[in-house]
């Protein structure tokens, strides 16, 4: 079982969202629950499938054995994997989404939790590999989400980050990355509608500490789903 939860868990609610930040997450939240992940699949999966191929190439070919695929969705990453990874935890706050991943991320290697990505419920420093495949314009603050996915990395992870070229130029998806402590090696236009970056996480320990470990964000409870143990309150 991975130990990825630090003991305890405690609910920091000094450093949870603002009112401004929880509402535009919870309207993003309500939309994606109530579309439902069969038409969520209808209208996107065959966009999203090549974005995950791109993303995940780079992590397989570094052999990334616990890996994070935040913004999971659906889980549609399970299908693309080459070769999946000793273990690949799927994050996502949409319970309907949640609901069909729980499908595909079966086995003892697979683990599904529902949270906010700005609040992960995880240790420091304990994936060394990560995917944000059409995330960041979901967020209402991506510095935020950016470095809160840093503090769990491990130095020198292999990362893939997608811009959904309607929110993002190429040169502002590789600023901010840059800027939110992740070494870029090199931004796709592969004629997707998202920007594919391959990053390589530095040191969290080189970045403020802006963000708690603990806190669960705009989420009444942290919820585990599938193999993780549920964390104490």
């Amino acid at each position: 079982m991975l130990n990825l939860f630090p003991t305890p868990v405690r609910n920091n609610f000094g450093l949870s969202a603002g009112p401004d930040e929880a509402s535009e997450k919870l309207s993003v939240m309500r939309r994606y629950n109530s579309m439902g992940w069969s038409v969520y699949e209808e209208c996107y999966r065959e966009e999203q499938i090549p974005k995950l191929a791109e993303a995940l190439r780079w992590l397989e070919t570094r052999g990334c054995r616990v890996v994070l695929d935040l913004g999971c969705g659906t889980g549609l990453s399970v299908e693309v994997f080459k070769s999946v990874p000793a273990a690949l935890v799927g994050l996502d706050f949409s319970s309907a989404m949640l609901s069909k991943a729980l499908e595909r991320f079966r086995g003892p290697w697979a683990h599904l939790v529902l949270s906010d990505a700005d609040y992960q419920p995880f240790r420091p420093a304990v994936f060394d590999g990560a995917v944000a495949v059409t995330l960041l314009n979901n967020m209402p603050c991506p510095e935020k989400t950016l470095k809160e996915l840093l503090r769990v990395l491990r130095e020198g992870s292999r990362v893939s980050v997608t811009g959904l070229k309607k929110c993002f130029s190429m040169e502002g998806l590789r600023s901010l990355l840059e800027g939110c402590g992740f070494r870029v090696h090199e931004v796709l236009d592969e004629g997707l509608r998202d920007y594919v970056a391959f990053c390589t996480s530095t040191s969290f320990e080189a970045m403020d500490r802006a963000f708690s470990t603990t806190s669960i964000g705009v989420l009444p409870n942290i919820v585990a789903i599938g193999s993780l143990p549920q964390p104490p309150r």
